[in-house]
């Protein structure tokens, strides 16, 4: 039998899979969100994936994250078949989407500390001085121990990207993760995503600034209509020509 393909032979030895996407799709109720959508990603790569509103790149996010199941295909998670060991894999992937999934009326501590210990953490990881640092590092330290309905939606993201930091699995899925941020929220994210890479963490963002973020990432992925179009490096894209397919878009001025 041919083993799953979790590793991939490079001239300097074996490089771990971090994801691989098997003829994945996704219907909801008689609509096919998703297409047999088919790629992979090694561990440390950083991915962008670009498609018009409506293309279908939340749902694929959702179903890398495990939110949702697929209706057809396989995915594996760092060699693991992810629907055998949903449990298991969930762990290593952490999510900032449009929902920021935080409790309104538990402090900025206690939501930290309730999605550490739902996550299995060794405790030591969640007592409060090592939340607050976390809370200090993205900004949230003088309302650390204020109910979260209070939190704009800038806060509140910070909030998530704080317990994406604590939390620390090797797969960050990013859905507009600058979306509601300040200039100096937006700094701090890009710095928290360069030092991911240098631990070779993988990455996949969805971006409507793609000229920034093509800079950093090493592939692009690209849905039109729930099937994916395009799937290369980024040192081979004309970035002209993915300016004109915004515009086609509709989604430069």
């Amino acid at each position: 039998m041919k083993p799953l393909l979790a590793e991939k032979e490079t001239a300097c030895g074996r490089e771990q899979e971090a994801v691989l996407a098997r003829q994945l799709s996704k219907d909801l109720g008689e609509h096919r969100v998703l297409h047999s959508v088919a790629f992979s990603l090694l561990a440390g790569q950083f991915a962008l994936l670009l498609g018009p509103n409506g293309a279908g790149k939340s749902t694929l996010l959702a179903l890398l994250g495990l939110r949702l199941r697929p209706s057809r295909g396989q995915l594996f998670l760092f060699g693991k078949e992810a629907g055998k060991a949903p449990v298991q894999a969930r762990r290593w992937v952490g999510m900032i989407a449009h929902a920021s999934w935080i409790y309104p009326y538990l402090t900025a501590i206690e939501n930290l500390q309730l999605a550490a210990h739902l996550w299995g953490l060794p405790k030591r990881r969640w007592a409060t001085s090592a939340v607050e640092d976390v809370l200090e590092q993205v900004g949230l330290g003088r309302v650390a121990r204020q109910p979260a309905e209070h939190f704009s939606r800038g806060m509140a993201q910070r909030l998530a990207i704080a317990r994406l930091l604590l939390l620390d699995p090797p797969l960050w899925l990013l859905d507009e993760p600058y979306e509601g941020l300040d200039a100096g929220a937006e700094a701090l994210l890009d710095s928290l995503i360069e030092e991911k890479r240098t631990r070779q963490g993988t990455l996949v963002l969805v971006s409507h600034s793609y000229h920034a973020c093509m800079r950093r990432a090493d592939r692009i992925l690209l849905l039109e209509h729930g099937r994916l179009t395009l799937d290369q490096s980024t040192s081979g894209v004309d970035e002209a020509a993915f300016r004109a397919l915004h515009e086609r878009w509709g989604e430069f001025p």
